[in-house]
């Protein structure tokens, strides 16, 4: 008697977690996918890569000479803009090279 109590209490529960489960019977082709189509990324030109490199050196060249001037106290006002420059051409040349 002990086991057939077991038994029913086991196919309870398991009727109660499968019922929990859904299950999707459409074929993959079927079901709508969660995936956003991106067009291919655009690679950029070896001269444009170039360029870039190029921009970059000559504004990272540049900031040792604000950082002087801000230990003198003066603080360049577009030494920020050509920080977050520099950074934003590090990314792209980056990415280009690597990826």
């Amino acid at each position: 008697m002990r086991i057939a109590t077991s038994i029913v209490c086991l196919m309870v529960v398991g009727v109660g977690l499968v019922k929990g489960q859904t299950v999707n019977m459409n074929r993959p082709e079927d079901t709508p996918s969660t995936k956003v189509a991106h067009p291919p990324k655009q690679r950029a030109s070896p001269a444009q890569l170039e360029e870039q490199a190029k921009e970059l050196a000559e504004l990272a060249s540049s900031i040792p000479a604000d950082v002087k001037r801000v230990n003198q106290g003066l603080l360049p006002k577009d030494t920020a803009d050509k920080l977050k420059r520099i950074e934003e051409l590090s990314k792209r040349l980056r990415n280009e090279l690597v990826y």
